[in-house]
């Protein structure tokens, strides 16, 4: 039985970006525990981005999820007009699903935020945003 779900690369970006520094450290609200085998979401929110951000943004997320190097359980989707980016992956990889968009986002993350729902759509995880700092 499959009990892990973090890549040889998810983990490495787990400790090349220090997880404690970039997402325990920033998580504003948790309303609930994330189970591991919890599915749900991370949404982005990209209004406040120019164009090139968005879709530099997008490119990383999809060469990362279409080469694999995500667990088997990440996908990504948008729509036309662009207004937010999902991330879907299981509980376990909730924090390097971040980094991931923490990456992507060429850090604009921490000015927009980011939010995490579960499978039910309820927002469990709420990070933290910037002014500047």
């Amino acid at each position: 039985m499959l009990k892990d779900f973090t890549t040889l690369v998810l983990a490495k970006l787990r400790a090349d970006l220090d997880i404690a520094k970039r997402f325990d450290k920033r998580v504003d609200k948790r309303t609930k525990d994330i189970q591991l085998f919890e599915r749900g979401f991370w949404q982005l929110d990209c209004t406040g981005w120019d164009n090139q951000l968005r879709f530099e943004a997008w490119a990383y997320i999809t060469n990362y999820v279409a080469s694999g190097m995500g667990d088997w359980g990440f996908w990504a989707v948008r729509d036309e007009e662009f207004p937010r980016i999902r991330v879907y992956c299981w509980g376990q990889t909730v924090p390097h699903a971040y980094l991931l968009l923490y990456l992507a986002s060429q850090r604009e993350i921490l000015f927009t935020g980011a939010s995490w729902y579960d499978g039910g759509g309820q927002e469990a995880i709420v990070m933290k945003t910037s002014l500047g700092d």
